[in-house]
Parts: C-alpha cells; sequence; structure tokens
C-alpha cells in the first residue's frame, strides 16, 4: 500500500529533477573570458627564503619587470 502511494511522489520528483537540470547546449571558448597577450616581457624572478616543510625549503618568489 505504501509503495503505491510514494510511486506517484516518486514520479513527480523524477520529473522535477529532469525539468531543473542544467542543460549544456554547447561549450563556451575560452577566448571570451580570457585575454591573449602575444610576446614576451622579460622579467627577474627572486626567490625568497619562506619556511623549511618535510618536501625541503619552501620560497616566494617576487617577478620584477625589466
Amino acid at each position: 500500500m505504501l509503495k503505491k502511494l510514494l510511486s506517484p511522489f516518486s514520479r513527480l520528483l523524477e520529473a522535477q529533477d529532469i525539468l531543473f537540470s542544467p542543460r549544456i547546449i554547447g561549450a563556451v571558448p575560452l577566448e571570451i573570458f580570457f585575454h591573449k597577450k602575444t610576446g614576451y616581457k622579460e622579467v627577474i624572478m627572486t626567490g625568497v627564503f619562506d619556511r623549511i616543510s618535510k618536501q625541503g625549503p619552501v620560497f616566494d618568489y617576487v617577478e620584477e619587470d625589466l
């Protein structure tokens, strides 16, 4: 009897999942979100000792434009 009562409720939940599930229409190219820069820039990377971890020394790097 309980199964008979819950059957319409489970169908309602399935229909709700189908209705509100996100639909993927197509892939969005990443170029929309990011601007690609061409060329190169010269920088000096300086490592500053931060701490010792289990894997070894850890450095923070500072980037300076030339």
